[in-house]
């Protein structure tokens, strides 16, 4: 389940989830093609400086997305979303946290379909 695009919510941090998606500050589903200008040339100084630097369990690649893209570039973003809640009112903050009543949010019907059909296989077993 998640939160219709659609909703109170969602809209109003849509332009720090843009920031967040260009940003690639998510470890998982995000791409870092808008980042690869600050990652390619701290990823070269380290291929030629610590040829031998391999940190677990990753490597020097993901140990470095970690520092930028998941530390660096995301702490900052905290503010980004503090702003999207400023100011508001009882009422207000009610009605964003609508967009989550279960009546309200999204299935992710791919997934419910792969468990049930992991579900009926395992019953079937």
């Amino acid at each position: 389940m998640y939160a219709d695009p659609a909703s109170p919510y969602i809209q109003r941090i849509a332009p720090v989830l843009t920031k967040k998606a260009r940003l690639a500050v998510d470890a998982w589903g995000s791409v870092d093609t808008g980042v690869r200008h600050l990652l390619d040339p701290i990823e070269r100084t380290f291929d030629e400086e610590f040829p031998d630097f391999d940190p677990m369990p990753f490597g020097s690649k993901q140990w470095i997305a970690v520092l930028v893209r998941h530390i660096m570039l995301a702490e900052p973003m905290v503010w980004g979303f503090c702003r999207c809640f400023t100011g508001l009112g009882v009422e207000e903050a009610r009605s964003l946290a609508d967009s989550f009543r279960f009546d309200r949010c999204l299935a992710r019907e791919r997934l419910v379909d792969e468990v049930r059909v992991g579900y009926r296989r395992d019953a079937a077993a």
